[in-house]
């Protein structure tokens, strides 16, 4: 995600709640607070947050960062009625293993999972994330891709479908 409307082509940085620059991460949980500020005119239950960006490396300032702001966004979105969820993304910070840990170490029972099955299915498998995750998932985001690029097509477009079992969404006949 960018601040600008060109995703970033502008040279705009992304927002990124694991920045180890306080400046951008002040920056990050700004644009991210307007973005709640929606649910005083528009409700929504969820605020879905990346914690890093794709192909992020784990570092341990990265992930007490996430955490710092993960906190200040939470108290922010409560009064709203806006719960806040981190998604699996393809980086080090954001694997299933990760976010679990992330999650018991906040320790708030209201922090949960959006769980994205291409981004599992491009770290390793979706049946094996979903196992992981399983008791945070809170919401979902469903579609497919090649296993390479998060293209984010129709279930059942890629090919090969693999280990995906995708004819639930074929048509019927």
């Amino acid at each position: 995600m960018y601040s600008d409307y060109e995703w970033g082509r502008t040279g705009s940085p992304p927002v990124n709640i694991a920045s180890t620059d306080r400046a951008h991460r002040i920056d990050a949980m700004d644009e991210i607070k307007r973005a709640l500020e929606v649910a005083e005119q528009i409700p929504f239950r969820f605020l879905v947050q990346h914690i890093g960006n794709p192909d992020e490396e784990f570092d341990e300032r990265k992930f007490e960062a996430a955490m710092t702001c993960v906190e200040h966004l939470r108290a922010f979105a409560k009064p709203l009625g806006v719960r806040v969820l981190v998604e699996n993304i393809p980086n080090e910070l954001s694997t299933p293993e990760r976010l679990v840990e992330f999650i018991r170490t906040m320790h708030f029972d209201d922090i949960g999972v959006c769980f994205d099955c291409g981004h599992a299915h491009m770290m390793g498998g979706i049946p094996e994330a979903f196992a992981i995750l399983k008791n945070h998932i809170c919401s979902t985001h469903i579609h497919d891709n090649n296993g390479d690029k998060d293209t984010h097509l129709w279930p059942a477009a890629a090919r090969p479908t693999g280990n995906r079992p995708w004819n639930c969404c074929a048509p019927r006949r």
